[in-house]
């Protein structure tokens, strides 16, 4: 049966006070999930969206979506405002579960890096990416500074 499932995550937004809330998008957590969504759709040739299809075409609604070549519907984030909670939206059916969870993991993936860097920054270190060959991930040293 194909229908958009949402599909929770352990990421939150934070939003700070609840004035703040109704703006989310102004959050720096916000910002990092974008900035880890660009990076997604930047390593498989996709593009940024705020919407995903189910297989009839049907759209929902998605506060950041990205399509990609071998995944045209597309995986969406939401983000709860009441709490920050961050679910993944897609519709895997007809075979995509495994490139619908490999975009999902690689945008936690990078919005954990990016969070990681800002906060070993804001302590002081110096952060470095290394570069990884291809096919490879990414690794992310950090190098501390006495």
């Amino acid at each position: 049966m194909s229908e958009v499932g949402w599909y929770e995550t352990k990421l939150r937004i934070v939003a700070g006070t609840r004035e703040y809330a109704s703006r989310i998008e102004e959050s720096p957590s916000f910002q990092i999930l974008q900035r880890a969504v660009e990076m997604v759709a930047e390593r498989y040739n996709g593009t940024i969206t705020q919407a995903v299809k189910d297989y009839f075409g049907n759209e929902t609604q998605c506060n950041l979506a990205i399509v990609v070549p071998n995944f045209e519907r597309g995986i969406g984030i939401k983000i709860e405002r009441a709490n920050g909670a961050v679910s993944f939206a897609y519709d895997p059916y007809g075979g995509y579960d495994e490139i619908a969870q490999e975009l999902a993991d690689a945008i936690t993936q990078n919005y954990t890096a990016i969070a990681l860097i800002r906060a070993m920054k804001s302590l002081g270190y110096k952060v470095r990416e290394e570069p990884a060959g291809t096919g490879q991930k990414e690794n992310v040293v950090l190098i501390g500074v006495m």
